[in-house]
Order: C-alpha cells, then structure tokens, then sequence
C-alpha cells in the first residue's frame, strides 16, 4: 500500500533526531570505554590487532599474538580485509575499528528508513528505533569490534532480494555473507538443500555448488592449510553427533531462555500481526531456511547473545520492514495511541543504553568507568612503547590490550589464549578495575606486580592505574598459567 509523504510535524521531526542521534551517543560511549581501559582483549583486541596488521604489514595472514594463532586460522573472516582498507586511510590508531563498526551498525539504521519509505512515517520510525535499539543490536554494538555483528546489514539486502524474488541477487548476497563469519557457509549448503527438497531444482544448483565449495574451503582446504587452525565448532559437532538426543536435551534445559526473550520481545509482539497481514509470507520461509544454522548453533551453545543476536534480530527486523504494512493505520487516520506507543517504543528500547551510559560516566567504586586522567595515561603510554624495538614482547592484562595494540607490535594477553613465551620484554599490568578477568582479580595482578618489579631494569609507569615495566620477565614471576 502506497501511503503520501505528509509534511513532518514537530513532535515526528524531535523524534526523527532522537532516534538517529542517539546511535552516536553510543559511538561515544563506546570510545570512552576503550581509552579507559574497560575493554577486555577478548574479541576487541584480536579484531583490533588483526585490522591493523593487515592494514600495514605485508601479511595477508598475520599471526594474531593476542589469540595465539594467525587470523584466518580462527574465524575465517575476510571482511576483515575491507576494515583493514578503512583502517589504512584513517591511520594507525587502535580506536579505528571502533568506528568502522558504527558505520556499519549506522548505515543499517539509514537503509531500514530507505527500505521503509513507501510506509507512514511513524511506522518507519519505529522500525528504525529496532534496529538501533532492540537488545540484540544494541548489545551487540556494545560488545566490540565482531564481523558476526556486521552480518546484520547484508542479510537485510539477502531478506530483500527473497522478497523480490532477485534469484541471482540473492546468491550475491549469500556469497558475500560468507565473508563474515564461517558458519554462513553452512547456511549457504542448507538453503540449497531446502531448495532441493521444495523442488526449485533450477534455484538450487547455483546454491548447492556455491554452498558446497565455501563449506570445502572453510571447514577442508583452510584447516590443511594452516597447521594452527582451530575449529570452533568441533566440540560442539562432535558433541551432538555422539549424543544427539541428550544434547538436544541438555541445550534445552541449558538454553539462555530470559535473555532471548528480552532480546526478541519487541518482535514476538509485532510479528503475530505480520502473519495476518502479509500474504505471500514464502520468502519469510526463504529466509528463515537460509538463517536455520545460525539458530541452530546459537541454540546449542546456550545463549544468542552479544555479537551473535545481532544477525538473529536482523532476521526478524527484515520480516517486519519488508512485509505488508496495510495493518498500520493511514497517516491521516493516524490514533493517539500509535504516537504513545512511538514514543513509549523509543523509551524503552533506549532505556538500557542509556542506563549504562550513566552507570559507566558516573563515578562509582569497584567499576571500571571513564577517567579522564586514566585515559590520558594509556594514551601517553602507547606512545612510549612506540619507542620499544618492534621485536619487544609486551604481556598486557586484558584491559590494557585494545589501548595499547599497534601494527606489528608483539603484544600478549596475560593468562588466556594468548600462547605463553618463554620471556617478555615489557609487562603492563592493569589497576583500578582496569584489567580484572577471572579468574585473576586485583589482588593477583598486586602479587604479580610485586613478585616481577626485582626483575624490571626500567620502571615506566607505577601508578594507581597501572604498572608498566622493561626488563626479563618469565613464569616464575608472572604466574599466568592456571587450571581454568
């Protein structure tokens, strides 16, 4: 249904701005955190420290030291070749990947408003509001940097292209998500079964093959390749295969059930009305098959939380923005209680955000939160460790990591992934709630700091926020490993 673009109001314009400025709000809350040090090296400093190797060393495949193995021996990711573009034109600056996130999670807010545009305009503004603010986006942004997250935006265009019925630009798509993440593979082959199995023999073989051959480079041709590759999902699988009834079982019972529901509440009110309204709902089954792995994956390791609700809720904000709308009322016919509960949609999808906005910003013990001076600190110290040789092995508590990562700097996470070197150059440990992971709290890293100074030639920094050092450091004063 057609509606005409009546003039906006003022109360429509106020939540027009509302709306597309407070996204920014998180950009920066985002920032702060990362230049405080309240962001843990994992996934922010693996993803941090991939996009700027790539981006300024020759490696199309560099070892990533935060995680232990080289980047595309984990996550086979290439989109990470297109942050590495980006990350090369801004600079070297560990905080870039940061923004090229929100650009992504941003442009999927202004292509819902473009997609939307033959619907009223309140109607628009809510699907908007969704997807900036519904908690699997939201949490997902605030969890950085993942491509799993940017995922959102190509499978909008996929859910398009269904809807349309554009067969080839739909393999487009399909073979373009399989740069984000390796499970779109596996969503690629299962499309083309259900194809197969719904006899749309002529659709299905383009996918099949296509299909076939990402799940033959990710899951045969990449593991032969690199002799550090690490299957994420192994033990998962193998888990499953061995005992697929009780594992079903135990992920059912196990299964993050609270957390999904808030995550999907919005859409389990809004979709019951699509089923009335939309009459051809085939592509939502097209899309629903295509995304089938995803849930099925996400439902046996117990939760579709962080980065990974994020492509979750694009499928059912996709439903909602490009099935029928001739159940909203006309834009002259429009009631009060449709602005209400804009205005109220708005509130409440925004209220967490900023909830945690305010708890970060307001000064509170025992929390890590934005410090003007401590940020100032980590910045003059990641200019000191420029000076370093660049074969110098930093060991950095988790929180220090994403500050202090820079292209070609052998940086390690203290006591997780990271791989453990016989000795480091340089140690930079974390204080006040800056790098606390458990299962090491403050008072171990105190311990650590205490048990290593004899062994520092040069004290860089011995402060309230953090102890940074030059020297010899091994094991028997770094006491990393421990029985997790």
């Amino acid at each position: 249904m057609l509606y005409p673009e009546p003039r906006m109001k003022n109360s429509q314009k106020i939540a027009f701005i509302v709306v597309f400025l407070l996204p920014f709000a998180g950009l920066v809350l985002n920032w702060a955190k990362w230049a405080s040090g309240c962001f843990h090296a994992l996934d922010l400093g693996i993803y941090q420290q991939a996009i700027l190797d790539l981006a300024f060393t020759p490696s199309w495949n560099p070892l990533n030291t935060v995680r232990g193995i080289p980047i595309f021996a984990d996550h086979f990711d290439p989109i990470l070749l297109l942050a590495a573009g980006f990350q090369r034109i801004a600079g070297p600056d560990p905080w870039v990947p940061l923004v090229f996130e929100f650009l992504f999670y941003y442009t999927g807010g202004i292509l819902v408003l473009g997609f939307t545009r033959k619907k009223p305009f309140p109607l628009r503004l809510i699907l908007v509001a969704l997807w900036f603010f519904c908690t699997g986006m939201a949490v997902a942004f605030r969890f950085p940097v993942h491509p799993t997250t940017w995922s959102a935006v190509p499978l909008l265009f996929l859910a398009h292209s269904f809807r349309e019925r554009k067969s080839w630009w739909s393999l487009f798509w399909m073979n373009l998500l399989c740069l984000f993440k390796e499970f779109f593979p596996l969503c690629f082959l299962f499309y083309g079964v259900y194809l197969a199995g719904s006899r749309r023999f002529r659709e299905s073989l383009p996918v099949l093959i296509n299909g076939a051959l990402w799940v033959l480079l990710d899951f045969v041709v990449r593991p032969r390749l690199m002799p550090d590759f690490y299957g994420h999902g192994n033990g998962l699988l193998k888990a499953f295969l061995d005992h697929p009834f009780a594992d079903l079982l135990a992920a059912g019972s196990n299964f993050d059930w609270k957390g999904t529901f808030t995550a999907l509440f919005p859409f389990l009110i809004l979709i019951p009305v699509l089923v009335r309204a939309e009459k051809d709902k085939s592509w939502w089954v097209d899309l629903l098959a295509f995304t089938a792995p995803v849930f099925g994956i996400q439902f046996l390791y117990g939760n579709a939380s962080y980065q990974y609700g994020a492509p979750v809720a694009a499928v059912f904000l996709s439903i909602a923005v490009f099935s029928d709308s001739s159940w909203f009322p006309s834009a002259d016919r429009l009631n009060r209680w449709t602005k209400r509960a804009l205005w109220i949609l708005v509130i409440w999808l925004a209220g967490d955000f900023l909830v945690r906005a305010g708890t970060f910003f307001v000064p509170r013990e025992n929390r890590c939160r934005f410090d003007r001076a401590k940020a100032g600190e980590f910045t003059r110290l990641g200019m000191q460790l420029d000076s370093l040789p660049g074969e110098s092995r930093i060991l950095a508590s988790g929180g220090l990591v994403p500050v202090l990562v820079a292209p070609d700097r052998r940086i390690y996470q203290y006591g997780i992934w990271s791989k453990i070197q016989e000795e480091y150059e340089v140690i930079a440990i974390g204080r006040n709630n800056t790098s606390d992971l458990f299962p090491f709290g403050p008072e171990h890293f105190e311990k650590v700091i205490e048990t290593c100074r004899p062994f520092a030639s040069e004290i860089l920094v011995d402060s309230r926020n953090a102890f940074v050092a030059r020297g010899t450091f091994k094991e028997d004063c770094l006491h990393q490993r421990h029985d997790f």
